[in-house]
């Protein structure tokens, strides 16, 4: 395939921050409020090639896991079409607007704390119609396809992920260091478009404990 030598020849950071949106992509599409089978089927295979080749096609630059990142940003781009983005992407802008910080790897940095977060979901801050269990169900599929047993070591192994594709996850040393940086953040991240697509409510206070924890 033509694609595997242009892929081949991106620099390292930008492969793995648009891998990491890829794989966010597939993520954030199938917790959406919005999903459907098909979305869902769509996320699922973009989940699982992503997990699988991510760290290999930006280390190492192998042809089949350069393929697979291909066809993986491919289906989240589907899946996203269908469903449109959630919380992670909604206040990652931000961080790449006003701190510099490339898309994916925003967008990664926030992705196991709302997993965190969303599981948590209760029936009064549930904002999926069909109700805290569909939600939480849902979430559990994705701990399985990221190869985990429970919510925390899914979030773990998202963060873990990162570092193995040379991408910083401490905001700190990105330059958000102060409590006027959070708050640039959450005035600007808090877009209801975005953030009302979670399937659990999110507002500036939350926005804040997630950034800062």
């Amino acid at each position: 395939m033509l694609i595997t030598p242009l892929l081949a020849s991106v620099p390292q950071h930008v492969a793995a921050s648009s891998g990491m949106d890829a794989l966010c992509q597939g993520i954030e599409s199938y917790w959406s409020i919005h999903s459907t089978e098909e979305s869902r089927e769509l996320a699922a295979q973009a989940i699982r090639l992503a997990w699988a080749s991510i760290e290999e096609a930006v280390n190492q630059r192998t042809p089949q896991t350069l393929d697979n990142m291909a066809q993986a940003s491919h289906l989240a781009g589907r899946a996203i079409d269908i469903t449109r983005t959630t919380a992670p992407h909604a206040v990652s802008y931000p961080l790449t607007s006003y701190f510099g910080v490339t898309h994916g790897h925003a967008v990664g940095l926030l992705t196991a704390q709302f997993l965190r977060y969303n599981a948590a979901v209760t029936k009064d801050d549930c904002l999926d119609s069909r109700g805290t269990e569909w939600v939480t169900d849902r979430l559990d599929e994705i701990t399985t396809m990221l190869g985990a047993d429970t919510i925390d070591e899914a979030a773990d192994a998202l963060a873990e992920k990162l570092s193995c594709i040379g991408l910083e996850t401490s905001l700190h040393k990105l330059g958000i260091r102060t409590e006027q940086d959070i708050k640039t953040i959450i005035d600007h991240g808090l877009n209801p478009e975005r953030v009302n697509n979670n399937p659990r409510l999110v507002g500036a206070d939350t926005s804040k404990s997630l950034i800062i924890s």
